[in-house]
């Protein structure tokens, strides 16, 4: 297996994958591991959800308003009793 060694990094970014380690229950090389390989396999093996893709920045501001606008349109309004 191939070795990958980074310099320079912020205390808190460590301190930060220290603690989310913690949370997962694994070292935080696996963490490390983990982070790398769900960030870079998403990219190739699967496609992002609705809300990874809005906010992705890939979709237009104007694109979000008009899917908001076409869901209003198909959507009945009914009045509710409280």
């Amino acid at each position: 297996m191939a070795q990958l060694l980074v310099r320079d990094l912020d205390a808190k970014l460590v301190e930060r994958l220290k603690k989310q380690a913690k949370l997962h229950g694994v070292s935080t090389e696996e963490e490390h591991r983990m982070i790398l390989r769900n960030a870079l396999l998403r990219e190739e093996d699967r496609k992002l959800t609705l809300i990874e893709h809005l906010l992705s920045g890939q979709v237009a501001v104007e694109s979000e308003a008009e899917l908001v606008l076409e869901r209003s349109k198909n959507v009945e309004s009914r009045e509710i009793d409280l």
